[in-house]
């Protein structure tokens, strides 16, 4: 996961485009309570970080935006004191990030 999160910051979108699911449903799946990976100390941690590169990537962005919904969501369980400082970091990052996507898409649809 930690190469991947760190492909996923300068990736173009070849390849990524291709995936079923899409890598942000596969990372997110990781985030689910109850799931393996969510249980792993290292797992949450670098899907997050993969999430919020993916957000935050131009040539990913569009990739990522049709399920910030669901990315935003799988948030609340590492925003908490309970999470370690680095995984509330992580989703600190996704959060800021899904937003100034969300926000750059709505001024796009604004400016059409």
């Amino acid at each position: 996961l930690d190469l991947l999160r760190l492909a996923l910051l300068r990736a173009a979108r070849s390849g990524v485009d291709t995936l079923e699911p899409p890598m942000a449903l596969r990372l997110t799946a990781l985030l689910a309570p109850g799931s393996a990976a969510a249980a792993e100390k290292a797992a949450p941690l670098m899907a997050l970080r993969g999430l919020a590169n993916m957000a935050a990537n131009p040539a990913l962005r569009p990739l990522a935006a049709p399920h910030a919904g669901a990315m935003l969501e799988s948030l609340s369980p590492f925003l908490g004191g309970e999470s370690p400082p680095a995984t509330r970091l992580a989703a600190s990052s996704l959060l800021l990030n899904a937003s100034s996507l969300l926000k750059d898409k709505a001024a796009a649809a604004a400016d059409e």
